[in-house]
């Protein structure tokens, strides 16, 4: 008997010491589980991403998962079974045990629950995706690039002040120490003859700068060689129609966190996009730089809405060179007194001075148009010998007849000039009409490609189980069933 109740003694121990031991090693088992889960829900979702569009990366430096696979739109389904291919050959590779791996997952059902694409967040993301790549692409030719490019931005102060303060309603002030003493006639002569003072305007400068404004001046800036391209962007199902304002990453006005970033990420569109001066591309807008300042959906539009900016700055650089210079003063002094003074009426002689400024300036920087879209350059600030135009050369000038323009080796280019414009720019219109650009070329040989498909980040709700491996031995047939699988949520996220 002794014998017997030490025997039944000693297997309760063990059976309970077994059980003990198969529940322990079952919890280490759901650990493991987990453990394996998220490291093959971490590898699926990195190696999703890993299938990136190369022809975008090649073409333009940006990382982007197509999510569209062929489709306008995001297609979801297509993502989440990528996801559960990859995640079934990380978790179940090894098999430890004969009939199935130790830490065997069963099934494991996946959600899409969060996508990030290239039109969101008000544009940051394509901006963060472009100088992510780009800062690190040819840097010691980019740094100097960035150098030259923040010198342009301290420049253009310069040139935005002028252009400012050069305007002809300023000038009148600036004007009176020109005009004739009071008393001086002031009522006019006698007999004052108003046919007369109509017919010498129209035949001046001042007159010929009036027909030209009517008219149009482009005819005049383009060298004879160039003329201007006829091409629209088609806008349906652009990113700047329909995807604006989607969502907000933050409250900030630009999306740039210093000037350098803002300069950089010009640098890429500069580098990407050609202008007027570039070579023709074979898809799209020929002048896609002017398109990007403008927003322009033609050649024609943008190049002329570039050209009436620049046109108003070197307008009023020309003036207040104009204003500064004596002998220039002096020479429209003599002209005005030609053409008007024997009126006597100083508020009209001032007012003819200042027209007549106004009329040299704009033909001067008519030029200045033509040596900018000659691939020339044009100073900030001009001397006395960098002038093209002289007053009595305006009128021939402006109606047409040819003058060689002058060739300076420093100053700023036409592409100088559309740096400044870029960085003037709203940072958020910049981003999306970029991202029509990139859309309409890639649409040439992939006629469902959209932006709004190019994923930048993305996250997955999996819901995974597994079967109870202890529960299935002899030993454990006879215990309360408490549930034959496991159960959980987890989620992976991904991003370039």
């Amino acid at each position: 008997m002794k014998r017997g109740s030490i025997t039944v003694f000693l297997a309760l121990i063990l059976s309970a010491s077994l059980v003990f031991m198969l529940v322990v090693t079952e919890s280490s088992r759901y650990a493991g589980l987990r453990l394996i889960s998220r490291q093959a829900g971490g590898a699926a979702a990195d190696s999703v991403l890993a299938s990136f569009d190369r022809t975008l990366l090649e073409d333009y430096g940006l990382l982007f998962y197509d999510g569209g696979r062929g489709a306008e739109s995001v297609r979801c389904e297509v993502i989440e079974n990528d996801f559960l291919h990859y995640y079934y050959e990380n978790a179940n590779k090894s098999k430890l045990l004969t009939g199935g791996s130790f830490f065997r997952i069963g099934r494991a059902d996946v959600r899409l629950s969060e996508i990030i694409t290239a039109v969101d967040y008000n544009g940051e993301i394509f901006v963060r995706s472009a100088l992510d790549f780009f800062k690190y692409d040819a840097i010691e030719e980019l740094v100097e690039r960035i150098r030259k490019a923040l010198d342009m931005v301290d420049k253009g102060a310069e040139v935005l002040e002028a252009a400012e303060n050069g305007n002809e309603e300023d000038l009148l002030e600036q004007l009176k120490p020109m005009t004739p003493a009071e008393g001086t006639g002031a009522e006019g002569e006698e007999g004052f003859d108003q046919e007369r003072l109509e017919e010498e305007i129209e035949e001046s400068a001042i007159g010929a700068a009036q027909k030209v404004r009517a008219k149009g001046w482009l005819w005049l800036a383009l060298p004879g060689d160039k003329t201007v391209s006829g091409k629209q962007l088609a806008t349906a199902g652009l990113p700047s129609q329909t995807q604006r304002d989607t969502r907000r990453l933050s409250n900030k006005s630009s999306l740039f966190n210093s000037t350098t970033d803002c300069v950089m990420f010009n640098e890429y569109l500069l580098s990407l996009f050609p202008c007027f001066l570039s070579e023709e591309p074979e898809t799209g807008l020929h002048y896609q730089i002017e398109y990007l300042i403008t927003g322009k959906q033609s050649d024609d539009k943008a190049l002329r809405s570039v050209l009436d900016r620049l046109l108003l700055m070197r307008q009023g650089m020309n003036m207040m060179n104009l204003l500064t210079d004596s002998s220039k003063r002096a020479t429209v002094e003599q002209i005005t007194m030609v053409l008007v003074g024997w009126t006597g009426i100083a508020p009209l002689i001032a007012a003819v001075e200042v027209a007549l400024i106004g009329a040299w300036a704009f033909a001067e920087s008519i030029m200045d148009m033509r040596i900018l879209l000659s691939g020339g350059r044009v100073p900030v600030v001009k001397t006395a010998g960098d002038w093209s135009l002289s007053l009595s050369n305006v009128k021939d000038f402006l109606l047409g007849a040819a003058f060689p323009p002058s060739e300076h080796p420093n100053g700023l280019s036409y592409e100088d000039y559309l740096r400044l414009l870029l960085y003037l720019t709203d940072s958020h219109d910049l981003a999306y009409r970029a991202m029509d650009l990139i859309q309409t070329a890639k649409r040439e040989t992939d006629p469902s490609f959209t932006m709004s498909s190019q994923i930048y980040a993305m996250e997955f709700k999996t819901t995974v189980s597994a079967t109870e491996l202890m529960t299935s031995l002899s030993v454990a047939r006879n215990t309360p069933d408490f549930g034959t699988a496991y159960e959980w949520e987890e989620f992976f996220s991904a991003s370039y």
